[in-house]
């Protein structure tokens, strides 16, 4: 996201991991770290095996607090102006007051739907708008290989809202941002707002210690008669060393790829580490501009979450 709060993005609840065999698995409803089922998928010359999954599977319910810790409250608006006070599930430790204390689909901002997916749905709950921003910070971290999410996002024909699916250094609290590195592999806004992709797109955009808030990004435009808004759209990046390939639906064709060549002299690459991801839909901010005319707005649909590593 193109401007971030550099504050401490530690989770307020503490989370459970285990491990077996080097893979993480979560327990809970909403999403397992068994990528059982899941096949390897091979990239030019590589082949990948599937090393941590969160496939959203299950009775309809709250999503997982093993496998995600949650972002909580508005933060002085994250740095980003946004409105929105993001929630845990019902129950989860340091939940602002305007967040559901029972659990029902109609009024949670996230869960899982019982169908394989995982939903984040802004509402407005009296006057005040309450989102979700789950992390795995402190539960998995991500270093190297195929890192994708199948995701059908909100409508962004209108202002708005801010959906995300993007990554952060995990040594954010000791480097701070940007030093520690962001990518943001899904970033949607209305065009209505700094020539946003809308619903026609995609921006990818890494952001380092020189380039900042503005980043170096690409944007990626859908085929005729496609949209993100519509339709589940697999957005990830290929990883290794000294390099990150950003793509939407296809790994073998990339639309976008940064080295330490791509930046400014005297930058630093920070990519080369461990990171950790988030979800998220923002409301209002820098980019998700006026929410005068947000009314019952749609979900952000999520199918899968996949880090595939190279064998």
């Amino acid at each position: 996201m193109k401007i971030k709060s550099i504050g401490s993005f530690a989770a307020t609840c503490a989370a459970v991991l285990m491990c077996l065999a080097g893979v993480a698995f979560a327990a809970g409803s909403g999403g397992s770290g068994n990528c059982s089922g899941v096949s390897n998928i091979t990239i030019g010359s590589t082949t990948y095996t599937p090393t941590w999954c969160q496939e959203f599977t299950g009775a309809a319910g709250p999503p997982s607090t093993t496998a995600w810790n949650y972002d909580l409250g508005n933060n002085d608006g994250w740095g980003n102006n946004e409105v929105e006070v993001y929630c845990g599930p019902p129950g989860y430790s340091g939940n602002p007051s305007q967040c559901p204390t029972t659990f029902s689909t109609s009024t949670a901002p996230v869960y899982i739907d019982g169908s394989g997916h995982l939903i984040i749905q802004p509402r407005n709950v009296d006057g005040t708008w309450i989102s979700a921003r789950m992390t795995t910070e402190g539960i998995q971290n991500f270093e190297y290989g195929v890192f994708e999410a199948s995701i059908q996002a909100p409508s962004t024909a209108s202002q708005g809202l801010w959906p995300a699916f993007w990554t952060l250094g995990s040594n954010i609290n000791t480097v701070g941002w940007p030093t520690c590195g962001e990518a943001d592999i899904m970033e949607i806004w209305s065009t209505q707002v700094d020539s946003g992709p809308g619903t026609g797109g995609n921006q990818s955009t890494i952001h380092t210690e020189k380039t900042g808030g503005d980043g170096i990004g690409a944007r990626y435009t859908f085929p005729r008669g496609e949209a993100n808004d519509t339709a589940y759209h697999t957005y990830g990046i290929i990883w290794t060393e000294n390099e990150m390939q950003f793509f939407v639906d296809n790994a073998s064709s990339p639309f976008f790829t940064v080295t330490p060549s791509s930046l400014p002299a005297g930058d630093i690459w920070p990519f080369n580490a461990d990171l950790f991801t988030i979800l998220n839909v923002a409301i209002g901010g820098t980019l998700g501009g006026s929410t005068g005319g947000l009314k019952n707005p749609q979900p952000m649909k999520v199918d899968y979450v996949r880090w595939y590593t190279a064998q």
